[in-house]
């Protein structure tokens, strides 16, 4: 098992920057993976900090070089 850990950032279409860290739990021969999302937004979209957030990570090889990331708000 690894844990993975990203960071990176979203532009929303009205320029804000919403800062996305992921932590992901990686089972050994799995395809899907586990995560902890937490979000740091700008106060126009404050709303989405403090929230728990949890996802799951799938690869989309062999057809694409991706990873396809789904998020889901808990609270």
């Amino acid at each position: 098992m690894r844990m993975l850990d990203a960071l990176y950032e979203l532009q929303t279409d009205d320029g804000a920057i919403i800062t996305i860290h992921n932590e992901v739990l990686s089972p050994t021969g799995q395809t899907t993976r586990f995560s902890q999302i937490t979000l740091l937004a700008p106060e126009e979209y404050g709303w989405l900090n403090g929230s728990i957030y949890v996802g799951t990570l799938n690869s989309l090889r062999p057809a694409r070089d991706a990873v396809l990331v789904r998020v889901f708000r808990v609270k």
